[in-house]
């Protein structure tokens, strides 16, 4: 009987909403699987062919833009039965990718920030819900348009594109724990939230 109803309420609808809804459907599920795909199957590679994790590398600028502001933290930190992404020691409060983590952990009463894995490196700071000081720099010459391009190693009137996948490589070329430096990874910090602001 219920299967009937259904079936009833399907007939009466109108052929060009029950082929839209079709379509809608459809076009939903394909955009899922393309999306799970390239989740799983497209890699970041550097210019020099090195795999790039994006995970590791959102990793690699959070820890970059807490080090550079002197936030003291502890990575991938278990707070209740989750393990967060950064844990800033002085403050208690978790920093997480996870939305579900996010929730669950602000139903608990406890401090957290969520950073989508969209979030672009200069904004991590504009997120964080205490001032956080401006990231600062040896180089006299930083707020010039031209030192942002020549730190980023990308041409003056570069595309976005180009602009971001230079930075993803500068930060973990530059990062310490990969052997770089302090000081040369604030400059690409500061570089790329240079270039964002002019692009805005």
């Amino acid at each position: 009987m219920a299967a009937e109803s259904i079936f009833v309420v399907w007939s009466d609808l109108p052929s060009w909403l029950v082929h839209g809804l079709g379509i809608g459907i459809g076009a939903a599920i394909l955009v899922l699987i393309v999306n799970l795909i390239g989740v799983r199957y497209i890699e970041i590679r550097s210019s020099s062919g090195e795999r790039i994790d994006a995970d590791e590398l959102k990793h690699a600028e959070v820890r970059a833009y807490l080090q550079a502001i002197g936030e003291p933290f502890m990575e991938r930190m278990p707070i209740d039965d989750f393990e967060v992404e950064f844990w800033l020691t002085e403050r208690g409060m978790a920093i997480t990718f996870d939305p579900h983590v996010y929730f669950d952990l602000i139903e608990r009463g406890q401090a957290a920030v969520l950073l989508e894995h969209e979030v672009p490196g200069q904004h991590i700071g504009s997120r964080l819900p205490f001032d956080t000081p401006p990231l600062e720099t040896a180089t006299p010459v930083a707020h010039e348009l031209s030192w942002a391009y020549e730190t980023l190693g990308v041409e003056v009137g570069a595309e976005q594109a180009a602009i971001d996948a230079a930075y993803r490589e500068r930060v973990l070329e530059s990062h310490p724990d990969r052997g770089g430096d302090s000081g040369e990874l604030a400059d690409v910090l500061l570089a790329y939230e240079r270039l964002g602001e002019e692009a805005l």
